[in-house]
C-alpha cells in the first residue's frame, strides 16, 4: 500500500493544522473522511488480494520523537476502527498484515496488534527496547528499525556493536519472531556499517560463511 496508509492520507488531505483542530471540534467530519478513504484503499487490497500476495504493507507514521501525534484516546476512537477493518480484510484472505511506523507509538502498539498487524516495523531508541521488550514482543513479529539518529552515525563501532546486541538478544523470541531492518543515513561512517554488518552476522542475521562475508 502507499505511504501515508490512513493516518497521514487524512492531514495531506486536510493539512494537519486543520487535522488536529477537527479531531478535537469536529470528530464526524474526521470519521466521514476517513470512510472515503478505507473504502479506496479496500480496492487496492483486494486487487492485491486477488494476484494472490501473502503480505500486505501499511506505512503511517503516527509518532513524533516522543509521543503519538494526536491523543492515544482520540486515535482509538477514530482510526483503530478503520484499521481493524481493512487489517481483517487482509487476515481473513490469508495474507499477513505489516505495519510501519516512524516515531513514538507505544501507548498504541497493543491497539495495532489487537487490531490485526502481524509484523510490527517501529523504531528501537525512540521507542525504547524495554518498553518493545514488555509489550509487544512475543504477540507480535517485530521488524525493528535500527537507530539511524544517534547511535548509528554518530558512535563508535562499539556503541553500534553493542545496540545490535542488546536489540537482538532482548527482542528476539520464537513467540512472534524478530526481524530487522537498517537504512545507515549520512554522515554514518564505513566503519560504523562494518561493525553493524559484523553484528548483524554474529547475532545470527546475516551470512555465515567466512569467505563470503566481507572483510572489514
Amino acid at each position: 500500500m502507499p505511504h501515508n496508509s490512513l493516518f497521514q492520507h487524512i492531514y495531506d488531505l486536510r493539512g494537519f493544522r486543520n487535522f488536529l483542530v477537527d479531531t478535537i471540534n469536529r470528530p464526524e467530519n474526521v470519521r466521514r473522511l476517513i470512510g472515503m478513504v478505507v473504502d479506496y484503499n479496500l480496492r487496492l487490497i483486494e486487487w492485491w488480494l486477488e494476484n494472490d500476495v501473502d503480505v500486505i504493507s501499511f506505512r503511517d507514521d503516527l509518532g513524533t520523537q516522543t509521543r503519538l501525534t494526536i491523543n492515544p484516546e482520540k486515535f482509538r476512537r477514530l482510526f483503530i476502527p478503520a484499521y481493524k477493518g481493512m487489517f481483517k480484510t487482509c487476515r481473513e484472505a490469508g495474507a499477513q498484515v505489516h505495519f510501519h511506523s516512524d516515531g513514538h507509538i507505544m501507548e498504541i502498539a497493543e491497539d495495532l496488534v489487537n487490531a490485526g498487524v502481524s509484523i510490527l516495523n517501529l523504531q528501537d531508541l525512540v521507542n525504547g527496547i524495554d518498553n518493545i521488550k514488555r509489550n509487544p514482543r512475543g504477540r507480535v513479529c517485530i521488524d525493528l528499525d535500527i537507530d539511524r539518529q544517534r547511535i548509528l552515525p554518530f558512535g563508535s563501532p562499539e556503541d553500534v556493536k553493542k545496540h545490535v546486541r542488546t536489540a537482538v538478544s532482548s527482542l528476539n523470541s520464537p513467540d512472534g519472531g524478530l526481524m530487522i531492518q537498517v537504512y545507515p543515513c549520512s554522515p554514518t561512517p564505513l566503519k560504523n556499517i562494518g561493525a553493524l554488518c559484523e553484528a548483524l552476522e554474529q547475532m545470527g542475521a546475516g551470512i555465515k560463511d567466512e569467505e563470503m562475508a566481507i572483510g572489514w
